[in-house]
């Protein structure tokens, strides 16, 4: 699925138009993206996590040459999958039409009795 086909599905289930479905994707990526380059986590309950983690420098090897190349350190987008969509993809089961798949589940009772 690439970000056209995500918008006019989004478009379909909002009943909006596709340029509407478009404007709302293109939020949703805007403000990861730019949450992630400042440094914080984005975390999408069910579905994951997206941080931006430290890699440091390293020496590599050159393919062609078999030489030895500096690789500068860097920062890289790292993502971690939700506990339900790591269920969903290692079962193999089959996403329900009404998506409550990526639902925060309800907190077990304490047992207490508010008053």
């Amino acid at each position: 699925m690439n970000k056209r086909q995500l918008s006019e599905e989004v478009a379909r289930r909002m009943g909006v138009p596709l340029a509407v479905g478009n404007e709302a994707v293109t939020a949703v990526l805007d403000a990861i993206v730019r949450a992630v380059v400042a440094g914080e986590a984005v975390t999408l309950y069910g579905l994951g996590t997206f941080t931006r983690r430290a890699q440091a420098a390293r020496m590599a090897r050159n393919p062609q040459t078999g030489g030895r190349v500096a690789v500068p350190a860097r920062h890289r987008v790292h993502f971690t999958p939700g506990l339900t969509f790591r269920r969903l993809v290692s079962d193999g089961q089959r996403v329900p039409a009404d998506a409550v798949t990526i639902r925060r589940p309800a907190r077990p009772s304490s047992g207490k009795k508010s008053s």
